[in-house]
């Protein structure tokens, strides 16, 4: 059976907040986020012997608080000061938040045609809702009539090379793109051209298309190059693999698509919220 208090809570949807230092509005409503007073403070700059001012902030009350009329008179006392500005409240106490998290990590969502075998992408994405949204936006691209989004999965974390080697055959053609994806796990070590030790051997996991494992490792090995010339100049590369093996997915969500998802989570609300990029209310 459900505790009374279960059956109290209430969704966002009964929710109201407000940011305010209306006595009235805040008496009886909870603490969004903490509540901060700012403030100035002097010192003398020992180096100069000159006064300095640096603007502090102090919490005055945390987050999740009831706002009682103790609380209200501390509340009133800054605000006279000039010190508190304004407080976030709520009609219900809610502690937590979700957080944005910026920093794009793999995910695999599955996409399924109704007359062809699924599509399993690997995308770059901020969480879960936005690697569903990159892979449906990209899924409208390449394949052709209906599909439903069947699964998606946060993987490891693991670098990933988007393009595969270049490879030419005995006739000078460029051989076809490889269809299947390693994932190779190997030590790397990094050393320019003095001896001095510009990456010290560590694990790396690294996905990417290739014909076989060892022409993955040559193309690893060429990546890595190439991105420490660009500072340091000619340097040397040594790779000890320990483990190849292949990844099953049908796809890499280019970065520049992906990229330009987590770019607009950072400003644009209706990213996360299960909107379509592009789609506005008329």
């Amino acid at each position: 059976m459900e505790t009374k208090e279960k059956k109290e809570l209430r969704t966002r949807y009964d929710e109201i907040r407000l940011r305010t230092l209306d006595p009235e509005i805040m008496l009886g409503k909870f603490l969004v986020e903490p509540a901060k007073r700012g403030y100035k403070e002097d010192f003398v700059d020992e180096s100069t012997g000159e006064i300095a001012t640096v603007e502090r902030t102090e919490i005055i009350e945390e987050a999740g608080t009831l706002v009682t009329k103790d609380v209200l008179a501390r509340f009133q006392f800054f605000i006279q000061a000039g010190e508190l500005k304004e407080v976030l409240v709520s009609n219900q106490n809610r502690c937590g938040a979700r957080s944005n998290y910026n920093i794009p990590v793999p995910y695999t969502v599955t996409l399924k045609p109704f007359e062809a075998p699924a599509v399993k992408l690997l995308v770059r994405a901020n969480s879960l809702p936005m690697a569903i949204q990159i892979a449906e936006d990209y899924g409208d691209y390449i394949i052709p009539g209906r599909y439903r989004t069947k699964s998606a999965k946060r993987e490891d974390d693991f670098i990933i090379i988007d393009e595969p080697l270049k490879e030419k055959d005995e006739k000078g053609n460029e051989k076809p793109e490889p269809s299947t994806y390693y994932k190779i796990d190997a030590l790397i070590t990094v050393v320019d051209k003095d001896g001095k030790e510009l990456l010290t051997k560590s694990p790396h996991t690294i996905l990417l298309p290739s014909a076989d494992a060892d022409v993955a490792r040559k193309h690893i090995l060429r990546q890595i190059a190439t991105e420490y010339k660009k500072e340091h100049g000619v340097v040397s590369v040594e790779l000890t693999l320990s483990e190849a093996r292949v990844f099953n997915a049908s796809d890499i969500v280019p970065w520049h698509f992906s990229l330009k998802y987590s770019d607009m989570a950072k400003t644009e609300e209706f990213i996360m919220n299960g909107n379509r990029v592009g789609v506005h209310p008329a």
